[in-house]
């Protein structure tokens, strides 16, 4: 019969388990006596009590205590047990315990509390026997810089087996520490339900992670659907600001937000523009005048004859007879005037050529021509630079918007005119009609 301590041990135990709503269970085996007194000093600050009695004791505490599911944890009870109770949480438990571990070296008959795995790479060791000693439990090797190398990680005790004098004594050439010294915590009971140890770890790391993870993915999804909340408020009007933004500078829409870029973009078009109808109108560098080199010889003295145009005077002022406004009139009457104070001019030994339209001029004025039928105008001052404005680029830009499909005729109208330009530009030097 059992004596009447045990039995007020058992009632008090009992109690305990009933009043705590967490109730662990420790594995004491290979803890060192002063290692234990720490740990029961540091459960004490944490407000953990730890409990040891024989295994028949805790067993009948545990299944008198009449709690759900409590023999589960009766179940995993080995080794030296001990109870700890808490009214913290299973993972807090944990936690403290694992924290308050250090590592040590694996002795003979110990149970692997996990699989131990030997990591391939190079070690200290030169070859001889400790290669047959390596092979013994199960570590393949080779040699490297005159060192031995492991080829592959190995598994040589798994978790639960018990560590024979062999693998105990590798390890420690390796210095490889798998033991831990403190408490071992086995499993613990919470509401009803049983966490194994394994079940209980957490990397705290790697879970933040993932809650930020989360945190930004589901930030994402509400900016793409447009939800609003009090984290997303702010940028959704930033991304609905740069989307209008974007909308009216599309459209050169003049507003405060958009004045400046729109002109600038306006005046940029222009000068791209002006580049390329200047550019068509370039001529080939002035090829050196045997005439003129004549002309500086003292031993020639012989009178030059004057360069005659194979082309008639009248012709000049002909091209410009369809003029399509008064600008063109007036440079056509201009034209037949040099050209003929030209012809009253007496021949005379100089560079100078007669008083032709330059080729510069005959393009420009045939630009104008083909730009101008709709509106010459508006096409003349586009093409002089130096009457240009920023405003009335603004209302020219604005005109031409209304105007999508009129302006996709007019860039192939200009895309011909410019060809037609450079027909006439050769055509002219063949006939010599061009001024140098």
């Amino acid at each position: 019969m059992a004596s009447e301590e045990k039995k007020l041990f058992v009632q008090e135990l009992t109690k305990s388990i009933r009043d705590y709503p967490l109730v662990g269970i420790v594995n004491l085996q290979s803890l060192p006596a002063q290692q234990l007194q720490k740990m029961r000093a540091l459960l004490l600050k944490n407000e953990i009590k730890l409990v040891m009695a024989r295994k028949k004791l805790l067993e009948l505490a545990l299944q008198e205590s009449g709690k759900e599911n409590i023999q589960q944890l009766k179940d995993k009870i080995k080794g030296m047990p001990a109870l700890l109770f808490s009214k913290s949480n299973p993972f807090a438990l944990y936690k403290i315990i694992q924290k308050n571990k250090s590592p040590a070296s694996a002795k003979v008959g110990q149970a692997a509390p996990r699989d131990i795995i030997v990591k391939a790479g190079p070690t200290n060791f030169a070859p001889g026997p400790i290669i047959s000693e390596l092979a013994a439990v199960g570590i393949k090797t080779k040699v490297e810089a005159g060192k031995l190398a492991i080829i592959s990680d190995a598994v040589i005790v798994k978790e639960g087996e018990p560590i024979s004098a062999k693998v105990a004594e590798t390890l420690k050439r390796l210095d490889i520490k798998p033991m831990e010294v403190g408490l071992s915590l086995v499993a613990a009971w919470e509401n009803g339900l049983v966490f194994e140890a394994q079940q209980l770890h957490i990397d705290e790391a790697e879970y933040l992670d993932k809650i930020t993870a989360a945190a930004q993915w589901a930030m994402n999804l509400a900016m793409e659907a447009a939800y609003a909340t009090a984290e997303t408020i702010e940028g959704l009007l930033q991304k609905a600001f740069r989307e209008a933004k974007a909308l009216a500078l599309e459209q050169n829409m003049i507003i405060d937000l958009t004045a400046e870029e729109v002109i600038g973009k306006v005046e940029r078009q222009a000068a791209a523009l002006m580049g390329t109808v200047m550019g068509t109108a370039q001529l080939p560098e002035k090829k050196a005048n045997t005439n003129d080199n004549n002309l500086n010889n003292p031993e020639n003295d012989e009178p030059k004859e004057e360069v005659k145009s194979n082309l008639p005077i009248s012709s000049s002022s002909e091209y410009f007879d369809n003029a399509a406004n008064p600008e063109d009139r007036e440079l056509k009457s201009n034209t037949a005037e040099k050209a003929k104070e030209s012809t009253d001019r007496p021949p005379a030994a100089s560079k100078e050529t007669p008083e032709f339209p330059t080729a510069q001029d005959l393009i420009k004025e045939t630009l104008k021509k083909k730009f101008d039928k709709d509106n010459a105008t508006i096409r003349a001052e586009r093409i002089t630079a130096q009457q240009l404005s920023a405003e009335k680029l603004v209302e020219e830009e604005l005109k031409i918007a209304e105007q999508e499909q009129a302006e996709k005729k007019v860039k192939n109208k200009k895309d011909a005119s410019i060809k037609e330009a450079e027909e006439l530009y050769q055509k002219l030097k063949k006939t010599g009609t061009l001024r140098k």
